[in-house]
Parts: structure tokens; sequence; C-alpha cells
């Protein structure tokens, strides 16, 4: 499973994820208008995705199942 992330014309510079208690599971830096990240090791469950790109950050709650 990989979680896909476009940004339009915005340039993503890192993608993180975290589990609902707030711990880091995956932080990668990016360079460009698109981001994966790997997530078939990860347990069902909820994640939040947060993306910082050089025109703001964004988060989203994701559902792995």
């Amino acid at each position: 499973d990989i979680l896909y992330v476009k940004s339009g014309s915005a340039t993503i510079k890192n993608v993180t994820l975290t589990n609902m208690s707030g711990i880091t599971i995956r932080k990668k830096a990016y360079e460009g208008n698109s981001a994966d990240i790997y997530m078939r090791d990860l347990p069902a469950g909820v994640y939040i995705v947060t993306v910082e790109t050089d025109q703001g950050i964004t988060t989203k709650r994701i559902h792995k199942q």
C-alpha cells in the first residue's frame, strides 16, 4: 500500500505520517509536486498526514484498512 500525494503547482518539501498518539511513523523530504509514502508494513488504523509545501502546511486524516 502506497499513499500518493499531489500538490498541483506547489512544491512539496516534507511529508510526515503520524499515528493517533502523535508518534512520527514516517518523515520524508521531497523536491517536487508529488510524493509517495510506503504504508504496506503499517497496521490498519487512522493516521495523520502532514504535507509541507512552499505555500503552507496541510494536514489530513486517513484510514488504512
